[in-house]
């Protein structure tokens, strides 16, 4: 019994999900939206590049926003971004404190990227619960 019931309730959820007939890509990509966001520095690659990395440990984001454009809670977590040409970030080091503006632009070639950013007092607190 217990069976036939796990059957019936996939069948709806399929069934739900698979109406409408296939859709454009980029009919479904979410326009780019931009998120402030506050973490610690943790390492910095190529700082002089266009390509500059910094990885960050940042709080969590509960209302990000991902490619299928569904809210899809990010936790607090250590991550890489790119920084946009030409954001100075030759005075940040491992431990800076920082809020910076992460724009997301699923349609482009690199969709992450640090768009403006500034260094935190150092006695800022930093909360690194989930998003839930």
């Amino acid at each position: 019994m217990k069976a036939l019931v796990w059957v019936a309730v996939v069948g709806v959820l399929l069934a739900g999900t698979g109406c409408g007939g296939p859709k454009d890509s980029a009919d479904e990509t979410p326009p780019p939206r931009s998120y402030q966001l506050r973490g610690t520095v943790r390492q910095i690659s190529d700082p002089g590049a266009a390509n500059a990395q910094v990885w960050i440990h940042h709080e969590a984001v509960p209302d990000f926003v991902g490619i299928d454009g569904k809210v899809q809670p990010m936790q607090a977590m250590t991550m890489p971004f790119s920084v946009s040409d030409p954001l100075d970030i030759s005075s940040l080091t491992p431990g800076t404190k920082v809020a910076f503006e992460l724009t997301v632009n699923w349609s482009a070639g690199e969709p992450g990227l640090i768009t403006a950013i500034e260094t935190l007092p150092e006695d800022t607190v930093l909360a690194f619960e989930t998003a839930d």
